[in-house]
């Protein structure tokens, strides 16, 4: 009676802290986004409420597993006959297996409210975007400062000197803007920002300059490179009657509309 009064306690508890880090990580921004602007929310990254998400969704299992077990002649009962007989074919496991199969159906096909729901969130990443600045490229915040001082051609001596003036010390110019930010307690958007380097960024929108191979770059590829903005570029592939994912080629895309890589690019790019 203990053990299964214990595993139904852990199988609500978990439930519930399961639900509160799914609805968080609902609402939180891109990673990119989240990342180099160094956001918390109750003094936690958005890395450990996925961590939190993903472990505390184990326990979930495992007590769903083992409340199931425990219960397993009730269950058994619940999927019964006027008979008496087990049957697939009560009212009770159809509708409940309907209900499943709808929210599964609705959400690949994006038909509302399920959909809906997806870009709701699609909305809430832009919001977040806009609000808090997103990096030149994808995962800028791992790159290291030498890389930086080497890209954009300038003076080490000149970078380091501006840094020391804005309270940031620098341990190794092979250290990630990501490990200078956290030992000075701010975010690798405001190092970057101290730099002085926002240009590079800009010529990114500009599309002066095609990306390589751009054929074989995927649309999130694109999008981590500062060249489309990505919910957007999806939404208009889909009132063209594409239901492409951030991981689907530009080639396909093109092959299935019938124009070039470069007639898709012009067509979604900023």
């Amino acid at each position: 009676m203990k053990i299964r009064k214990t595993v139904s306690l852990t199988l609500g508890i978990s439930f519930l802290l399961s639900s509160i880090t799914g609805v968080v990580l609902y609402f939180v921004p891109k990673g990119k986004n989240a990342y180099w602007s160094d956001w918390h929310f109750l003094e936690l990254t958005k890395h450990q409420w996925a961590n939190l998400h993903i472990t505390l969704s184990i326990l979930l299992l495992i007590a769903g597993i083992w409340h199931t077990v425990l219960n397993w002649h009730c269950i058994v009962n619940y999927m019964k006959n006027k008979l008496k007989e087990v049957s697939f074919f009560t009212g009770q496991f159809l509708l409940a297996l309907a209900i499943n199969v709808i929210f599964i159906l609705g959400t690949i096909w994006m038909i509302p409210p399920f959909g809906t729901v997806i870009n709701v969130k699609a909305g809430i990443e832009q919001n977040w975007k806009q609000t808090l600045g997103e990096p030149p490229f994808g995962h800028a915040e791992e790159k290291s400062l030498s890389y930086f001082i080497d890209r954009n051609g300038v003076d080490k001596d000149a970078i380091l000197e501006k840094l020391r003036d804005n309270g940031i010390t620098v341990r190794d110019e092979n250290e990630s803007l990501q490990d200078i930010a956290k030992r000075n307690n701010t975010s690798p958007q405001k190092v970057y920002d101290i730099l002085g380097l926002k240009q590079e960024k800009s010529r990114a929108g500009t599309h002066k300059n095609m990306p390589m191979r751009l054929g074989r770059k995927t649309l999130r590829e694109l999008s981590d490179e500062g060249y489309i903005d990505l919910p957007k570029a999806i939404k208009i592939l889909k009132t063209k009657g594409v239901n492409a994912s951030p991981d689907t080629r530009i080639k396909v895309i093109a092959d299935e509309l019938g124009i070039t890589p470069m007639e898709l690019f012009k067509l979604i790019r900023n």
